[in-house]
């Protein structure tokens, strides 16, 4: 859980630990990395503990995060497009882990919120089209996926979609 995450944070050298409200541990930076990765972690997490796993990491104050993240089947994003547009943040999948909407976690996330800026993005699958190979196999089925970078930004949020 975020909780165990933050603690993990904490233990490294360079940072520490407080209360914060007594309600959950916050994290501050005394040196540390300009860089933060949380490979396979956002699968175990849905939109709430993600939001808040990425603003621990955003106190930080890394230049850039980079992360992994898993997306829904294809049959499934169309569904979720036709039914939903842009506005789902994450779904629970059949293998118990969680595919997040990209443009969610790009735009209304990290930038919206966080004031973090996509610098890269990779899509990881077996589609023709894709340049990386898939997230990870599940039951010999290939799972979409990318590899996402953000960097921090002194630029106001505004309205900064995926393609546009």
């Amino acid at each position: 859980d975020a909780r165990r995450l933050v603690t993990c944070y904490a233990s490294l050298p360079g940072f520490s630990s407080s209360e914060d409200d007594g309600d959950a541990s916050v994290v501050s930076r005394v040196a540390g990395p300009d860089l933060v990765t949380l490979a396979d972690v956002l699968v175990y997490l849905d939109d709430r503990d993600a939001e808040r796993v990425l603003t621990e990491a955003a106190k930080l104050a890394p230049a850039l995060i980079a992360l992994t993240v898993e997306r829904p089947d294809l049959e499934t994003d169309r569904l979720l497009a036709d039914h939903r547009g842009s506005e789902w943040r994450c779904i629970l999948g059949s293998t118990g882990r969680y595919a997040h909407n990209v443009d969610w976690l790009v735009n209304d996330l990290m930038f919206g919120k966080l004031g973090y800026e996509l610098q890269w993005i990779g899509d990881l699958c077996d589609e023709p089209d894709c340049a990386y190979p898939p997230l990870r196999y599940e039951r010999g089925k290939a799972v979409r996926g990318a590899v996402v970078v953000f960097e921090k930004t002194t630029t106001t949020p505004n309205d900064h979609h995926l393609g546009g």
